[in-house]
């Protein structure tokens, strides 16, 4: 869900505003919000097959903020690797997606 929307600002309402752009966020059913690195292992304990990426995430937390940081700063240059396809596909998703 965009961060900039109106539910998304409701979700992340204990976020300080200037803050909810530098990362991504995971807001979990009974509301508790993890960002940036911390998410991974929020994440992956969802994802199929999660499971040892969580575990992973879990017993390196600051190699796993690292590599987040790192590509959160460089996603705009890292995406050229991304085929075009596939940034349709996923434009789809959350547009199906977005309430």
């Amino acid at each position: 869900m965009a961060i900039q929307s109106a539910r998304g600002a409701a979700l992340l309402a204990s976020v300080p505003e200037v803050d909810r752009l530098r990362s991504a966020h995971v807001v979990e059913d009974g509301g508790r919000v993890t960002s940036g690195g911390d998410a991974v292992a929020v994440l992956a304990d969802v994802l199929p097959a999660g499971a040892p990426i969580a575990a992973l995430a879990r017993a390196l937390p600051g190699p796993v903020r690292g590599v987040y940081g790192f590509v959160a700063t460089h996603r705009i240059g890292m995406s050229r690797f991304v085929p075009a396809g596939a940034k349709a596909r996923a434009a789809g998703v959350l547009a199906e997606r977005a309430p």
